[in-house]
């Protein structure tokens, strides 16, 4: 990754780069080093553009890099983080990049040229791709989110794909015009969780799509699997429902989609729990039993396609189990009355 990291005077005889013109929004719960990375590499490969920290809280003898500043929010939603950082900057572009992630040295400059060049988009965006020598516990996830079924068909988002206008993307790469954020309102603050799909329905309802270009690029660490099961269990308990009151059931067809592919999780779930009744119900099986063997040949199928290793192959069957099978089991736990405290399961501020 050295090549990533240039010093920052080699950029002091340059003209102003396209970034000079952004701000950078890193939400935060507090500043550890995956965030320190995060500002290191934004200041070293975007050195003219404003970084704007916004944390829960921050110690006090922490050193800055230039062109930094930290805002302490208190625990407020990641959502309120991003408007805050909005609004607290006068500069005309806004990329948001979350604390677990680091830019790719074209990224910035790539993302404003892109703006730019195509003011009939609302955003632009590209891929977040997995850091490389992660350990195991983190590279079967990201294995796992290579497939269309860990990502719920946008594959694309984690690994560079031709350029495309699309409906949806995550908040840990999406920049766009100052003005027009605000203008929209920023992103709904109440929603723990869904905010980016929320924010991205009403930005392509309103006509704007999101361009994604493959060199507008970031790389983003993959949860370890104990952690990647709590994420998916948080966005079926909590998130997708939230996501469905929020979402006008009448935006463009493609939102409605997205909406529809969040459920099936769900259905599979109660498919495969009506598997008990088959002793009452013998004929059941001959429909049961084919459907769950073409689950798991696919699921097999899937990790032995996107594992770059052998030895892989199993723990990203896994990591695909619940990338599919969690927000199920997650939206059933909520709908029962069993799911856990989700704020302090599982975090999505930062």
């Amino acid at each position: 990754m050295s090549d990533l990291l240039h010093q920052p005077q080699q950029y002091a005889v340059l003209p102003r780069a396209p970034h000079a013109d952004a701000t950078i929004v890193i939400p935060c719960v507090n500043v550890g080093v995956l965030t320190r990375k995060c500002m290191d590499v934004c200041n070293q490969t975007c050195p003219q553009a404003e970084i704007i920290v916004l944390a829960d809280h921050v110690d006090n003898n922490l050193i800055l890099p230039p062109s930094c500043r930290i805002i302490v929010t208190g625990p407020i939603t990641i959502a309120a983080k991003r408007n805050r950082g909005a609004r607290e900057t006068t500069r005309p572009v806004v990329a948001f990049i979350d604390s677990d992630a680091f830019p790719g040295k074209e990224w910035l400059d790539s993302g404003v040229r892109a703006l730019a060049g195509n003011p009939d988009v609302g955003a632009v965006s590209g891929p977040n791709v997995s850091p490389p020598d992660e350990p195991v516990s983190e590279r079967i996830v990201g294995i796992a989110l290579k497939s269309r079924f860990g990502s719920h068909n946008a594959h694309y988002i984690k690994r560079p794909a031709e350029p495309r206008l699309v409906d949806n993307v995550p908040t840990v790469n999406l920049i766009v015009r100052r003005g027009e954020y605000l203008a929209m309102g920023g992103m709904d603050e109440r929603l723990f969780g869904g905010e980016d799909v929320e924010f991205c329905a009403r930005l392509v309802k309103s006509g704007r799509p999101i361009l994604y270009r493959p060199e507008i690029l970031v790389y983003h660490k993959n949860r370890s699997f104990p952690e990647f099961i709590k994420q998916r269990l948080a966005y079926g308990g909590f998130a997708i429902e939230t996501l469905i009151k929020r979402v006008d059931q009448t935006v463009d067809i493609n939102i409605n989609r997205t909406i529809l592919i969040s459920q099936l999780p769900t259905a599979f779930v109660l498919f495969l729990l009506s598997g008990v009744a088959i002793p009452l119900v013998p004929l059941w099986a001959y429909i049961w039993l084919p459907v769950t063997l073409i689950y798991v040949i696919t699921i097999l199928v899937e990790a032995y396609r996107h594992a770059d290793r052998f030895a892989d192959i199993p723990g990203a069957a896994a990591a695909l189990v619940v990338a599919t099978l969690a927000p199920g089991v997650g939206a059933i736990s909520r709908l029962i009355g069993v799911m856990p405290n989700f704020r302090r399961f599982y975090r999505n501020d930062g």
